[in-house]
């Protein structure tokens, strides 16, 4: 029973539509993140412009960093899955 069990599991885990799916989620997830995030960060530096000038081109810069940091994994993310959906099974 155990290992009729662990073998389901395996199967489904190893199938080519379960992969693709959770890749599919994956890139899903980092998009709303990134998203969410960078409306956050680009709220908190028009903060910052109202309140100072100065201060905020530093945290203008950390925010440019963040963003390319995120499209690069974004990117990244969405070759690996377009790589895996060509991948023959």
């Amino acid at each position: 029973m155990v290992k009729q069990h662990g073998s389901k599991f395996s199967n489904l885990s190893s199938s080519r539509g379960f992969q693709i799916t959770v890749l599919s989620l994956l890139v899903l997830i980092e998009l709303i993140v990134f998203l969410h995030i960078t409306q956050i960060t680009m709220g908190i530096v028009q903060i910052m412009v109202m309140a100072t000038t100065g201060a905020t081109f530093g945290y203008f810069i950390v925010f440019l960093i963040f963003v390319a940091l995120q499209i690069t994994f974004l990117i990244w993310t969405i070759r690996q899955l377009i790589w895996f959906m060509k991948k023959k099974a």
